[in-house]
Formats: C-alpha cells, structure tokens, sequence
C-alpha cells in the first residue's frame, strides 16, 4: 500500500509551468531521490507535499495516520528557542503515544471484559506505531544522531539564533531523524556535513525502515542511499521514474536520448522521403510524349492507366504522410549546456597567495586554528578537508579580506585578483534582476555583458529579468559562477562550490576548474569532488592545517618564493611588526567577491 499518492500535480508561477501533470506512488522502504535542473521544481514539489505551497490542480494524499517530516533546502531556527527546547519539540509526538500508552494502561486496569478487549485493540495499535517511531529508544536514539552529525557536544541552553549556519542545518536535521516519521522529506541533507556525518548519515538512511523523499547533489549519497530515481524534466515539467541508484539512472537517461536521438533522425529521413516521392510523382502524372504508331487510342488509354497508378501511390504516400505528422516525434531539445570558460588575468609573478601564522578564536574562547602557513604558486592549488567547525569557511574568508585576522599576515602581490565562490547563498540584493547582478563592478557595455552571459548557457535570455530574491538556491548558485567566471580572478576560493548545483552543471564546473590556469584554495567534503581535484588535500583539525605527505610545494621553491614575497612586502606598511593583511590594501590588489 502506498504511504503517498500523488495524481496529476500542476504548479505555475506568473504563467510559467514549474511542474504539470506530476503523478507517482510511494511505498514504505522505498528510498527515492529527486533529481532534475536547478529551478525545475524539486523544493516546489516538496513544498507542496508539505503543506507549504498551494497546489493549482490534481490532488495527493497520505495513507491514514502516516507521519512525515521535512528538512527544507534552506532552514530557518524558530526564533527565541534554545537547542534543548529544539529538540524536546522534535520528540513531542513520539512522547505523546507514550503518554497514550500510559493512559490505556491505567484504563485496562479497571475495564470489564468488553471494555478491555476495545481498549487492548487500541493498545496494539499505539504501541505498534510507538516502536516504529522508535519510541522504546528515544533517549539513546536521540543521542546517537546527536553524535553522528557531530552536535552532540553543542550547549543545550544555548540560542538557536547564536548558532552557525552549519549548525543551524544539522540540528534541523536531527530534529527531522528523532521524530522517526513513516515519510521523510529531505532537500539537500548533505550540506554542510563533513566526511565522517556523511558516512554515518548514508548508513543511517539506508538501514531507514520507513520511505525517504530526498533531493541531494552529492552522486556518492544517491548512490549509496536510494533504490528509485524521480526526475522532474526541464522542458515538459513531467515526472519520469527510474529504478535503481544515480549511476543507473545516468545510464538509463544517456540510452533514452541515444533512442529518441535515433527515432527523430530516422522519422526526419522518412517524412523528407514521402514528400520527395510526391513531389517527384505529382510532376510525372501525364506523359508528354507522343505516340510512336500515332495510335492514340492505345496511347490514351495506356496514359490513364499510368495516371491512375500514379496517383494510388501518391495518396499512399499522402495518408502515411499525414499519419506520421499527426503523431511526429519531437526534435529532441538542445539542453541548455553549460559552458564554462574562465576569463582569468594572468599573474606574472611566481605566488599568488602567501599566509603567515594566522590564527582564530571565537568569543567563547575556542581557538578555531594558529600557527596556519602555506605559500601557493601562481598556477598551484590546495583542497582543505575538516571536521564541522574546524574554521575552514573562517580562513577562507580571512584570505579573501572579508575578515581580519586575530594574528599573522595573508599577502598577495600585485596582479592578483581573488574570486570568492562563498558557501553562503544569502543573496544581498534581492531586488536586483539577474543581468545587473551579473554584471556590477563589471568592465565593458551592456551588449558585451548579455553576450558573455548568454555564452555560459546557464540563463536564457527570458530569465535575465528575473529578481535575485525569488532564485532558487540553485539558480542563485548559477548567477555566482557566472560571476565568478567573469571576474577575471586568477586566485580562485570556491568554499564547497558543489553545493546546490544540479548534475547537468557540476560536471561541467569540475572539468572548468580542473583546466583553471590560475591558482585554486578548494574547501569541499563532496567526495566525488575531492577524488578529480588536480592539487594538494590538507586538513585542518585540532587547530592545525596539516600539510599532505607531499609539501605544496619543494623546499627550494618555497624559498624562491618567500625571497620574491619579502622583496614585494617590503613596499606595504608595518602593521605591529608585521605586513598589514586582509589581501593587502598597501598594494594594488583587486579582489572580486562573489
């Protein structure tokens, strides 16, 4: 029996169709990822499932006294709530029966025998749906998620508000694990997780006895997770459903494409055939030449007899002609394939980037890292790998000059020019359209803009006036690429740059940043990501940035480049004895912040 029934689902937004004539089924066990393009309608389909968004035909239901939580893309804490009124608020349901159950009890007790057989049927029933929500283990199984997305040792009378946005995201999902439902709905669970709350969180939904809904980027987690694959289809905005994991549905998607790519050329062939031979036997109905033995007779009738033949055919061909245009196979569309091409300046200088024993500590204390001191070469690249709260996004934002550093110096010379692709998707002027954001602090005319934006194939020209504030987090993460890409930046930070983009993107970003000729510091915990990146893995943990086995660079290139680094920092001003920081504004650096 199906735990949700979805029939001929409709949703437009200002008379654009974001999905049409939606139909599926899902059962318990059934694990399902929702795939498709960035804004085709996977948060919009959630939403609607949810309650959140109103529908505008068709209907679906849930099977009676199912339960269903929902971790949204983008989570908001309910504001004034502590962590521990958070999570008693995500275990209120399952506490509920329990308190149910007690009551029953206490009523069984004093029944009569008719009375007592009704009350034990309830009983069954409660107590059957208690164990399924985990209700027999609720105090252990809530400190085992706790663990295993690395929250546990938060403080539970602190603020929601106080928390960081990393935080923030795993302990909504925790909240939406705890409450066990018999539907989960999960949209992008796997950001901002790190290596180890990834690998608990895919063993810990595989082994999930109730159904699981869930859009996620990461192909490493759809492949060890789901059994089903939902695509929501760009251009028809119709569900198409494929068994198996990605990989399989990958596969399947490229054989339908070759098969329709197949259809479409042969019926193309075979409409170009019946037109020609019409138009070839139309031309040649009548005969004009004379009869050899003037007999005329003979040559009329004979003339008839091909007339008729003729025009047999040509209605044969006619009646298939229009059989085949009334049920034609469409041209298969060109999809709207990203193309990536960095505009990077070139860097004369050997080092783009020097960091000098940079340390940071929170308000609470805490000392996020120290000590942290690496140069990186003109065309090198570095991936920084961590736990939850390392202070990788901190560094990150320190050597872009966002924040200053507590101690140490971040230096890079003239003529580099840092791209910054940020984790955060806050969007900081959401009245702007697409094109003016694209193209602020942009060089060039206006004409020059629509044509390099347009050459990326991540908008359509129609999508240019779009508002900034109703972008989907995915759409939103295509706006700053393209504006990364346009920067000019030769120093690229991409802070988990594969978060939020849809599969027909990624793999186009990766192989760009692969080719990158400038110099690249990654942070990313997309396994997939980390196994194609072209330069060095380090990890920062323990307060330490740990180098790979294999220094960045040798020991006579480092020397090289700090000689070349103290001749150029001798121009900046002493701030305390050292350089001034935060991509030094003593210089004439250019920073482009996306």
């Amino acid at each position: 029996m199906a735990i949700l029934s979805v029939d001929n689902l409709c949703k437009q937004f200002a008379e654009k169709a974001i999905l049409h004539d939606v139909t599926f089924r899902l059962s318990h066990g059934e694990r399902v990822g929702l795939v498709g393009a960035n804004g085709s309608g996977k948060s919009t389909l959630l939403k609607i499932l949810t309650g959140e968004v109103d529908l505008d035909s068709g209907y679906f239901h849930f099977a009676a006294q199912a339960s269903y939580a929902h971790l949204p893309q983008t989570f908001e804490p309910v504001r004034g709530l502590t962590v521990s009124e958070w999570l008693a608020a995500a275990e209120r349901e399952i506490l509920s029966l329990e308190a149910q159950l007690t009551e029953l009890s206490n009523k069984m007790a004093t029944a009569n025998d008719e009375a007592l057989e009704q009350l034990m049927d309830t009983y069954g029933e409660l107590a059957t749906r208690f164990e399924q929500r985990g209700g027999y283990d609720l105090p252990h199984r809530v400190e085992t998620i706790l663990q295993g997305l690395g929250i546990a040792d938060l403080n539970r009378h602190q603020n929601l508000a106080s928390l960081s946005g990393g935080e923030q995201v795993r302990l909504g999902l925790a909240a939406v694990l705890i409450q066990s439902p018999d539907l989960l709905f999960l949209d992008e669970p796997t950001n901002h997780l790190d290596a180890t709350s990834l690998t608990w969180l895919e063993r810990y939904l595989a082994a999930y006895r109730g159904a699981l809904l869930v859009v996620s980027h990461d192909r490493y987690f759809l492949n060890g997770v789901v059994n089903r694959i939902l695509e929501v289809d760009e251009y028809d905005h119709h569900l198409r459903n494929y068994a198996g994991n990605y990989d399989f549905y990958l596969a399947q998607k490229r054989l339908e494409r070759q098969h329709w790519e197949t259809r479409y050329s042969s019926q193309q062939e075979e409409i170009t055939e019946l037109k020609q031979r019409i138009h070839t036997a139309d031309r040649h109905v009548g005969h004009n030449r004379p009869a050899k033995d003037n007999n005329k007779m003979a040559y009329n009738r004979h003339g008839a007899n091909v007339e008729r033949t003729v025009g047999r055919n040509i209605q044969a061909a006619e009646l298939k002609l229009a059989r085949i245009l009334a049920d034609v196979v469409p041209r298969p569309p060109d999809p709207l394939g990203f193309v990536a091409n960095f505009a990077a300046d070139t860097l004369h200088h050997g080092v783009a980037l020097s960091v000098s024993d940079l340390r940071a500590t929170l308000a609470t204390g805490k000392t996020l890292y120290r000590d942290v001191r690496f140069t990186l070469g003109r065309n090198q690249r570095m991936l920084i790998t961590g736990p939850n709260g390392a202070g990788k996004t901190t560094l990150l934002n320190t050597i872009a000059g966002i924040c200053a550093p507590q101690d140490g110096t971040v230096f890079s010379p003239v003529g580099t020019i840092v791209g910054y692709l940020r984790q955060n998707m806050n969007c900081e002027n959401p009245k702007a359209t697409v094109f003016d954001s694209f193209r602020e602090g942009l060089p060039g005319t206006a004409e020059e803009h629509v044509a390099r934006l347009l050459s990326y194939q991540l908008f359509h020209y129609d999508e240019f006036r779009l508002l900034c504030g109703g972008l989907s987090p995915g759409q939103y993460r295509k706006l700053m690429i393209a504006k990364l890409m346009a920067s000019g930046a030769n120093l690229l930070l991409l802070d988990e740059p594969t978060n939020h983009i849809s599969f027909s993107i990624l793999e186009e970003f990766e192989r760009a940043i692969a080719e990158f000729p400038g110099a690249i510091i990654a942070v990313s915990h997309d396994r997939r990501f980390i196994g194609s990146f072209h330069g060095k893995v380090w990890t920062l943990e323990n307060t330490k940035l740990v180098p790979p086995c294999s220094p960045i660079m040798s020991d006579s290139d480092s020397d090289r480049m700090r000689a070349e680094i103290e001749d150029l920092a001798s121009y900046a001003d002493p701030v305390h004895g050292r350089l001034r920081s935060s991509v030094f504004s003593a210089l004439p650096t250019r920073r482009k912040e996306i």
